[in-house]
């Protein structure tokens, strides 16, 4: 293999005349499809938010008797809170199966506790 010799006048000039240095153009590339693929899950998730069926507000005895069956029946089931956010929008459902409870919390798993007073509409899947 040949080894390159230059001369610091010779790199001087070709840096000087020849080399264009395009900055953060070969970044923005990378940063515009990260940041428009973030936008996009952000916008999807404001839609799924804005198309969300607020359901009717179960008693008390309805979400404790369904509870009641998901545990017992190892069934899933889809939680309504009755908790909305600065835009007056509803938070998004949680679905899964409850893992266990304390006190007045259910356990979703993932670290995801519900309690059970902030329950608008709890309904069973399948």
């Amino acid at each position: 293999m040949a080894q390159w010799e230059f001369k610091e006048e010779d790199v001087e000039v070709f840096f000087e005349k020849y080399y264009v240095d395009r900055g953060m153009m070969k970044w923005q590339g990378y940063y515009l499809s990260d940041h428009t693929s973030m936008l996009n899950v952000e916008a999807e998730n404001k839609r799924q938010r804005l198309n969300q069926k607020i359901r009717p507000q179960d008693s008390k005895q309805q979400i404790a008797a369904t509870i009641e069956v998901a545990i017992t029946k190892c069934r899933e089931v889809v939680v309504q809170i009755d908790e909305r956010d600065q835009n007056n929008q509803l938070a998004e459902e949680i679905q899964g199966k409850i893992l266990g409870y304390s006190g007045d919390e259910l356990y979703f798993g993932d670290d995801v506790f519900i309690k059970i007073e902030l329950i608008r509409n709890i309904r069973l899947i399948n």
